[in-house]
């Protein structure tokens, strides 16, 4: 199973473009979705490549209470569902034909509780959105497509699983070196490793399951990348272990670390897996920085829960808020484990 949708037409679309757009297949629009997030009623797609057209003028607005991504989503929402093996990637783009702002998420079952920040994107201000996300059990998962503003429109969403490791290159794989090993440049996720002598991110890191891993960090490390926001349509996700508690900071710098960058409207988030720990937004001063301390300092009063002396895996994620429009800067993050 690789793909989803039937092929017929050629859709061009251009929000990933840190994607080869050639990734695109040809592709049939069909209407298959449901007005509610119902597990029983929610449509099940099986993979082929193609295009789903979905209609939200025929909807409703049915999640009210919680929204999955990082701004208010007061629009009409529609469903379906995917089955995903563990590890399997599942890459959504989201194009509107009409004048919609849209956000999509992917959530393990139809409750607003289970909502996670890095499985949501609603970060691009217009009409596109992508996400890309790594199925962490095989399980049945849903897809939600709804739209910033109140009301409905239409949007053709695209829905790829890559195979990682089949030496084919998919639309929503950064790299593709026909394994799964880790420690090659490519990991078993198809995600771009990035070592200390390198310095430098690699395009794309927009979420989780496209974003660049660090694997540079040991007992104690000091680690700088380099790189350029590009706005709201270009966030930023790195991810590393750590092979122990350890307080963890990471520091937001200018293109030559040597200080803050003097920018509004951006925001420096801390995950220790998809939970978020730390988050700081920047100032006139421009000055972000998060940490977070090793587990067992935290809960001092209660010396039982001591934590095991095994490896936390991180995430962190610079972005430019939706409603700033900064302009393409370089920055560094430095990473301080200790």
């Amino acid at each position: 199973m690789k793909r989803f949708l039937p092929v017929a037409a050629l859709l061009v679309l251009t929000a990933c473009d840190m994607f080869d757009p050639g990734l695109y297949r040809k592709a049939q629009s069909l209407a298959i979705a449901s007005d509610v997030c119902i597990e029983a009623d929610v449509p099940v797609l099986e993979p082929s490549d193609g295009v789903l057209q979905i209609t939200l003028d025929d909807m409703s607005d049915n999640w009210q209470v919680a929204n999955c991504g990082m701004q208010p989503a007061l629009g009409n929402d529609g469903f379906f569902a995917v089955d995903l093996e563990a590890g399997r990637k599942l890459h959504i783009h989201v194009n509107a034909i009409d004048a919609v702002d849209p956000t999509v998420y992917i959530v393990d079952s139809c409750d607003e509780r289970v909502c996670q920040p890095l499985n949501a994107a609603s970060y691009c201000p217009g009409g596109k959105e992508h996400l890309s996300f790594l199925a962490p059990l095989s399980a049945r998962y849903f897809v939600g497509v709804d739209s910033v503003d109140p009301g409905g429109g239409r949007v053709e969403v695209l829905a790829i699983a890559p195979v990682c490791g089949d030496g084919t290159k998919d639309h929503g794989e950064p790299c593709e070196d026909g394994n799964t090993e880790r420690g090659d440049g490519c990991d078993d996720y198809c995600r771009n490793e990035v070592a200390a002598s390198e310095r430098t991110e690699l395009e794309p890191n927009d979420d989780l399951a496209t974003g660049n891993v660090l694997t540079s960090f040991g007992e104690a490390a000091s680690f700088v990348v380099r790189g350029t926001l590009e706005g709201p349509c270009d966030p930023e996700v790195f991810s590393f272990d750590v092979p122990h508690p350890a307080t963890t900071r990471v520091r937001l710098l200018n293109a030559d670390g040597e200080g803050c960058v003097a920018l509004d409207g951006v925001e420096l988030i801390l995950y220790q897996g998809l939970l978020e720990v730390a988050r700081a937004t920047s100032d006139e001063r421009g000055c972000l920085e998060v940490e977070v301390a090793p587990f067992p300092e935290r809960v001092a009063p209660f010396p039982e829960r001591v934590a095991p002396a095994a490896p936390s895996t991180y995430h962190v994620q610079l972005r430019a808020l939706p409603s700033s429009e900064p302009a393409p800067f370089g920055y560094s993050l430095a990473f301080d484990l200790h």
